[in-house]
């Protein structure tokens, strides 16, 4: 099926605003981030090798397949000291969903590692880079099928026994394995028994929402255990739920479908995807740039596979707004960003068991705060580079936000998203 587009034109009469802002980012960037426009091209291929070589050797955990939120150390086997042990997560310490552990977001994080490694594949053509979507597909399969509750997307498991996980996820985890699995298997490095994986992977995703997504659930797909959580239950609602959210479950049923030509999937997207295509226009410019990124994402998907042109188009034109949003935040994101001391930008994780007082309270704050800022320019890069052929004026705007940042020397997971974005750029 016919693709939305992401060229020039896209910006129509929003093309103005884009423009200008591209103008005030140059002369900001130039001027007050500390690009090199000179070398700035070489600084950022020398970053992407980096970070390439910085996130395989240092975030990833060959025993689970699985790329980590964040480091504790650039020492080699120190870097998940401080992750929380099998015994304390078996007790859902410090809480049920691993928030501040380092195990949050495994399943995103290998969402935009995928989309790294295929377009650098797209950029490169490089084969050996098939070895790679492999084992980052490996990881999402470890998330969603090796557990007692095959279609739960885990948001992990532990690095230490490649078994202890915590037991509530949120939809953004689920949108972002599904968007991954999708991407895999329709993707020349997947070998035909690999596609037959990541089909059977997104069905029992799809299986598994239909089981649990329903009104006497609060359209909640519950926990690893199958309860309906008692703390974190709105991470898990995928309907009646606020504009940026309404379109995760369409995308869903709508992947299995296009995977499987099974007609039940296509039956549940029907159930939705009006509604929620219809809400989505609705969404907030105030809205998380996490949430924004993974509503653009899962418009995208619909964008590509709906049945209907009225459909596609509708989402063209959510899309559009979505971009122009990410461009405007660009900017403001960015400057935050470098308003830190690079001690406070570089800086590694704390220990999350840190209570000795203010002083351990106050780390803590200080790295969660980190951990968001450096993401933030890439999430609205990410919405402006993702899902298409890119205008020359996008490009630009994103190759200047990947000279303006020292990406590699980022210990958190915002690498990833930079990393992606030089090769959507390139």
């Amino acid at each position: 099926m016919k693709s939305a587009c992401f060229g020039t034109s896209c910006f129509g009469k929003s093309g103005k605003i884009f423009k200008g802002l591209l103008a005030i980012f140059f002369a900001a960037a130039f001027f007050g981030a500390g690009a090199c426009f000179a070398d700035g091209a070489f600084a950022a291929d020398k970053r992407a090798e980096a970070a390439w070589k910085a996130l395989w050797g240092h975030f990833y955990s060959p025993k689970t397949s699985m790329f980590y939120d964040y480091l504790n150390s650039w020492e080699e086997g120190e870097q998940f000291k401080h992750f929380p042990k099998p015994e304390e997560i078996s007790r859902n310490i410090p809480n049920p969903m691993g928030y501040g552990t380092g195990m949050e977001n495994a399943a995103i994080n290998a969402d935009i590692m995928m989309i790294a490694t295929l377009a650098k594949y797209g950029a490169t053509h490089e084969s050996s880079l098939a070895e790679a979507a492999s084992k980052i597909f490996g990881g999402i399969w470890n998330c969603v099928m090796e557990h007692a509750n095959p279609g739960f997307v885990l948001r992990g498991k532990s690095p230490f026994d490649a078994a202890g996980r915590y037991p509530v996820s949120s939809r953004d985890q689920v949108t972002e394995a599904v968007n991954a699995a999708f991407l895999y298997w329709r993707s020349p490095l997947s070998a035909a028994s690999d596609k037959s994986k990541a089909a059977r992977l997104l069905c029992a995703i799809a299986d598994h929402q239909m089981r649990t997504v329903k009104p006497e659930n609060d359209y909640n797909f519950l926990d690893a255990d199958g309860k309906r959580p008692q703390r974190g239950a709105a991470l898990s609602k995928m309907w009646e739920v606020a504009p940026h959210e309404a379109a995760r479950l369409p995308m869903i049923y709508i992947a299995a479908y296009e995977v499987s030509k099974d007609e039940k999937y296509l039956r549940e997207y029907e159930k939705y995807a009006d509604a929620a295509v219809e809400q989505s226009f609705g969404f907030s410019d105030n809205v998380a740039p996490w949430a924004h990124w993974q509503m653009h994402l899962s418009l995208r998907l619909i964008s590509e596979l709906a049945p209907d042109a009225r459909t596609r188009t509708r989402c063209a034109e959510i899309l559009e707004k979505s971009k122009v949003l990410g461009a405007k935040r660009l900017l403001p994101a960015l400057k935050r960003w470098d308003s830190l001391p690079d001690s406070t930008k570089y800086m590694l994780a704390p220990d999350w068991r840190e209570t000795g007082g203010e002083e351990g309270a106050a780390e803590r704050k200080k790295w969660r705060s980190v951990w968001f800022a450096s993401e933030a320019p890439a999430y609205a890069g990410m919405v402006i580079a993702y899902g298409g052929k890119m205008s020359d004026q996008e490009r630009r705007l994103v190759r200047s936000l990947l000279e303006a940042v020292e990406f590699d020397r980022i210990a958190g997971q915002a690498m990833i998203y930079y990393l992606a974005l030089y090769w959507l750029a390139a």
